[in-house]
């Protein structure tokens, strides 16, 4: 692996609000409705079929990188993995598809993980993809980051693992782009609207306490009442703090090793403090005083690796696993009914999602094993 440098910046932070806009049931049920189905993925769009094949793609490259670069045990490309466990994406390019599914102008994504149940996501994908990886961007770094996140469970790395290092090595693999030649993570180009959350005022780098971070076990509690601009600061200062930190510790072979001696001594039942002090050999406060003044100079370092060597030793699914056909609005509403019941409260009121689906029952008379009561 080599070092290329990437010139630091940041733009404003995205905030968004916590509501459903009406769903419009008439509007979604004449559009014309793809759904494309490999080996780890299903994706619902409204998109051609060809784009929309390409896409998944993509994602399935992605995803064969990411068990590459974490030394994951292959999985035999057979194209058979249960259905009931793939990831499923509802995408399109289109704004008014996107207000169409009652979903909030500002989101970029809106992803649903349950516990024992496939990651769902909602995804405007206008300009995330194309015909190659070679600029990153916020939206693609949205769909890569819960890609990462399944890959790093099925190489093991899990809840025995800190969490801001979960968080950060998975906002590090979605940085991933490339060349023609080259494999590169660390790019700032996919968190241009994440950054200002540790920038003060006057535009500097704020001060960092990764004593604290290393203590967390969650980020994204969310009050029921309180400041949803202030918590999604916050939120979003935990994320780039956490991805900052592999980032600084990632650009130099000596400080990657100690990284790896860390985790060691953490999963093996260290406490995090010990661990540290072992591996690292300073205070955090010294941690803190290195990573502000990395984040803030002119340059960051980031991997790189030849293209071609990585691609032959990287898994693809087959191409006969994938499958794409056209559904009419009443199978895409059974999709889109499941998804919007799972969304938590707290991101869309249950009164809305009512709303949506005694619309949608009317209209449709959906068995009771299709869609479950809220």
């Amino acid at each position: 692996m080599n070092k290329v440098i990437f010139f630091a910046f940041a733009l404003s932070l995205m905030l968004t609000t916590n509501a459903l806009a009406d769903v419009k049931i008439k509007l979604l049920a004449k559009k014309k409705w793809t759904l494309v189905e490999s080996e780890n993925f299903k994706i619902i769009t409204d998109i051609s079929a060809k784009k929309a094949r390409l896409t998944t793609e993509q994602l399935e490259k992605y995803r064969a990188f990411c068990a590459f670069f974490l030394n994951a045990k292959p999985q035999q490309s057979t194209g058979t993995k249960s259905s009931d466990t793939k990831m499923i994406l509802f995408m399109t390019d289109a704004r008014r598809t996107w207000r169409g599914l009652g979903l909030p102008e500002e989101f970029v994504s809106i992803q649903l993980n349950r516990p024992g149940m496939p990651t769902r996501m909602f995804v405007d994908i206008k300009g995330f993809f194309g015909n190659s990886f070679r600029v990153a961007n916020s939206g693609r770094s949205v769909v890569f980051n819960a890609i990462a996140q399944d890959s790093l469970n099925s190489a093991g790395i899990d809840d025995s693992y800190p969490l801001w290092f979960r968080v950060g090595f998975a906002y590090y693999l979605a940085t991933y782009t490339e060349s023609s030649n080259r494999i590169v993570l660390g790019s700032l180009e996919a968190y241009t609207n994440r950054i200002r959350s540790i920038l003060n005022s006057g535009g500097g780098v704020t001060s960092f306490d990764s004593e604290s971070l290393f203590a967390r076990t969650t980020f994204n509690q969310k009050a029921s009442t309180g400041n949803n601009r202030q918590w999604l600061r916050q939120a979003n200062r935990n994320y780039m703090h956490s991805f900052f930190t592999v980032h600084y510790l990632y650009a130099d072979n000596t400080r990657r090793e100690q990284l790896i001696d860390y985790l060691r001594a953490v999963i093996s039942g260290q406490s995090q403090e010990q661990a540290f002090v072992a591996a690292f050999s300073m205070s955090y406060a010294e941690l803190d005083k290195d990573l502000r003044q990395y984040v803030s100079g002119s340059s960051l370092f980031a991997r790189a690796m030849d293209r071609q060597k990585v691609e032959a030793l990287m898994a693809l699914p087959l191409d006969e696993s994938y499958k794409v056909s056209r559904i009419d609005d009443s199978e895409f509403f059974k999709y889109f009914a499941q998804a919007i019941i799972e969304l938590d409260e707290s991101t869309i009121p249950n009164q809305d999602k009512q709303s949506f689906l005694d619309a949608y029952k009317e209209r449709y008379k959906p068995s009771k094993t299709e869609v479950e009561p809220l």
